[in-house]
């Protein structure tokens, strides 16, 4: 059975360094009575450098994604987006297009999906800011919420004989800007404990 091998550039460390990206930042939050509830997010023990674990909990102590659903709305800035462009970039300097999008997996519950953000050009202006919100359902998280902010081939342009060698094909996925990864529950459980003087009653209960 033949194998074909697709050879075009995809984004890299290197190259992601030189658009002076900087990493996305979420803010989470779930409506209750029409009305945006933050969600209090904190960064774990178990974090690296390529990926941020967040956990989330509910000052108000009564989200849960059952019921309520989530939000997320993301923040992030490519300092020098021009270097994505031309024979050394991703993508044709004369007409190419660069989608951003949001790539999600919820293993726990064998959801997956994407959320496209926005898109970039040679002629975009620097720095670009990148602003978005993405809506999950309720009753679609469970476990572990991982985010990736992906860039992917929205239109090939006119490219030269210089850039004859890149993704022609529109969606194609050129690369993993950053991840993050969210508890949804188990070590990220949002029920509070409380201590409580009740003789009477069971070690523990649940109200």
């Amino acid at each position: 059975m033949a194998v074909l091998l697709q050879a075009y550039p995809k984004l890299n460390r290197e190259l992601l360094m030189k658009t002076g990206y900087m990493s996305a930042e979420y803010v989470f939050y779930y409506k209750k009575n029409g009305e945006n509830q933050l969600l209090q997010s904190t960064t774990t023990d178990s974090s690296t450098s390529k990926t941020a674990i967040l956990k989330l909990t509910d000052p108000c102590a009564q989200w849960h994604p059952e019921k309520n659903g989530l939000y997320a709305n993301i923040t992030c800035i490519i300092n020098v987006p021009s270097f994505l462009f031309g024979k050394n970039g991703l993508v044709a300097a004369d007409g190419g297009k660069i989608g951003i999008a949001i790539m999600w997996m919820a293993p726990d519950s064998s959801e997956r999906g994407v959320f496209a953000i926005d898109e970039i050009s040679k002629t975009s202006a620097a720095p670009h800011a990148i602003n978005g919100t993405v809506k999950f359902p309720a009753k679609v998280l469970r476990g572990t919420l991982v985010l990736r902010t992906i860039v992917y081939l929205k239109e090939h342009g006119n490219p030269d004989e210089m850039e004859k060698h890149q993704a022609s094909e529109p969606g194609t996925v050129l690369g993993i800007m950053d991840e993050t990864r969210i508890i949804i529950d188990g070590n990220g459980s949002v029920f509070p404990i409380h201590e409580t003087a009740a003789p009477t009653n069971p070690i523990w209960w649940g109200q």
